[in-house]
């Protein structure tokens, strides 16, 4: 077997396991190699057809964390693959220089392999960090927790702001269009609603805590109609 056979077959093996065991004459390892494989890829189209109707489980911890775990062993697995694959076709057959070169490829194949899989750690732990951060929970346990039959914790009235957006083809960004105050009492559900203008500017405030700490010219701060 010449150098680029060695080197050929063992670069097939990282896309079709098996194949340099094949080639050689290890034909029952190269089978369960093959097979272990194809059901790897079964495997994952299963999980894929099942995500694709929740795709709220790719952002679950326990997702993230099997498919960090997962890749990390993928990565040993394929370097494995390809040293075994590379021994196993026999290099020490080749001359001194043929061994040499064959070895150095070999060499870097078993660290390339390994990429991928590092950069899907990677991705999967830096999106895990992402999501925690934000989604946090409550460490403290300050949050009360909701009641079924009072799930506004006592509240006698909630206040919701509900802000329109507005943009257009040519004007960069999205500006708030308008904005509006809903208060809604709890018993009963009935609602009062205002709305504030988007270029509301310079109105006074009372000189009592807490406005001067928030506002020191104590007046809302300036918004031209064209910026708001």
């Amino acid at each position: 077997m010449s150098p680029a056979s060695v080197i050929g077959w063992t670069m097939l093996s990282i896309v079709v396991p098996g194949a340099a065991h094949l080639r050689s004459g290890r034909r029952r390892i190269g089978f369960a190699l093959l097979g272990v494989f194809l059901a790897l890829i079964v495997a994952g189209v299963v999980v894929g057809v099942s995500i694709v109707g929740n795709p709220g489980a790719l952002v679950r911890d326990s997702t993230l964390i099997t498919t960090s775990v997962l890749a990390g062993v993928g990565a040993l697995a394929w370097f494995v693959l390809v040293l075994t694959s590379y021994i196993t076709l026999k290099p020490d057959r080749l001359n001194g220089t043929g061994q040499i070169v064959t070895g150095i490829v070999a060499g870097v194949l078993c660290v390339a392999v390994m990429a991928p899989f590092a950069s899907v750690t990677n991705l999967v732990i830096v999106g895990r960090d992402t999501v925690n951060q934000i989604f946090a929970g409550d460490p403290e346990g300050t949050t009360a927790p909701i009641k079924q039959h009072d799930p506004w914790n006592g509240r006698d009235r909630v206040n919701f702001l509900l802000i329109g957006g507005d943009a257009a083809g040519n004007r960069t960004g999205v500006r708030t269009d308008s904005m509006t105050v809903a208060s809604v009492h709890v018993k009963t559900g009935n609602t009062v609603m205002f709305s504030l203008p988007r270029n509301l500017q310079h109105v006074h405030f009372p000189r009592a805590p807490p406005w001067p700490g928030s506002s020191p010219t104590g007046s809302w701060p300036s918004c031209p109609t064209a910026a708001c």
